[in-house]
């Protein structure tokens, strides 16, 4: 796979900055079953006001165009394929906020990391509103919770959960609490709960995440233990929330770093 792009930021009233963006990738393998697309054309615009100390938006704007292989008779997906995003942040005192709305559609298919909820990594076919707060309790303990309150945007296309349909709502609430024990050690802890609340009368589905996770730095090495416990309720809809299995497990995680 190769890329080309360009990417040009321009300052704008109140201390912004607007940022335009364009790329192409190209594969050297199609990058579907049916082997019909092998180019991509990503392009978008963003949006950053600092009004101040305290407040501020932030936006953003996004189009993937699928294309087609050559010789290959069938279409460019140039449709429902756009991803927007709106936000504002605050401050109150210590306590830091942010609140927006997003929405992705089904063929938006951009190189990258815009969002995961749970197993789901990069969401498509939804849009709804988030919220996000941030709070030092102490001045070596930082506590963070953010929440997001997705629906279903197209009922007659696959999400990637082949029982949603519209209306269908998906909950998501995380929170972190980062201790920084000493100068060279500190500890993390997340949990994470997303439920799926079908229109119909299929079961409810469930999955938690609590990570634990310990960082060490000596010199200019640092070292990260974590583990992850996992818990999935699919209730009795097959094929509903990646499936309908009732699962628990774990994930355990080592990592070592040198910086130069």
């Amino acid at each position: 796979t190769q890329s080309a792009g360009a990417r040009a930021v321009i300052g704008i009233p109140w201390s912004g900055n607007l940022g335009l963006t364009f790329y192409q990738v190209w594969s050297g393998e199609q990058f579907n079953v049916a082997a019909n697309y092998d180019q991509a054309q990503v392009f978008g615009a963003d949006v950053n006001i600092p009004f101040s100390r305290n407040l501020g938006i932030a936006g953003s704007w996004t189009q993937c165009n699928t294309l087609a292989r050559n010789g290959v008779s069938v279409g460019d997906i140039d449709f429902d394929n756009q991803q927007w995003d709106a936000r504002v942040m605050a401050a109150l005192g210590r306590l830091g906020m942010g609140a927006g709305y997003k929405s992705i559609g089904h063929n938006f298919a951009a190189a990258g990391a815009w969002d995961k909820i749970g197993r789901w990594t990069n969401p498509t076919n939804v849009k709804g509103p988030y919220a996000n707060f941030s709070y030092p309790v102490m001045s070596n303990v930082k506590l963070i919770l953010n929440g997001e309150w997705l629906q279903v945007k197209d009922p007659t296309v696959n999400t990637g959960n082949s029982r949603l349909t519209k209306d269908d709502v998906i909950a998501k609430a995380e929170g972190g609490l980062r201790w920084g024990i000493s100068r060279i050690n500190a500890l993390d802890l997340g949990y994470e709960w997303i439920k799926y609340n079908p229109e119909s009368a299929a079961t409810e589905a469930t999955e938690t995440y609590l990570t634990i996770g310990l960082a060490h730095q000596f010199g200019n090495a640092g070292l990260k233990v974590g583990y992850q416990f996992i818990n999935y309720i699919g209730g009795n809809n097959p094929g509903f929330a990646y499936g309908s299995e009732v699962y628990r497990g774990g994930l355990g995680v080592v990592q070592f770093g040198v910086s130069f």
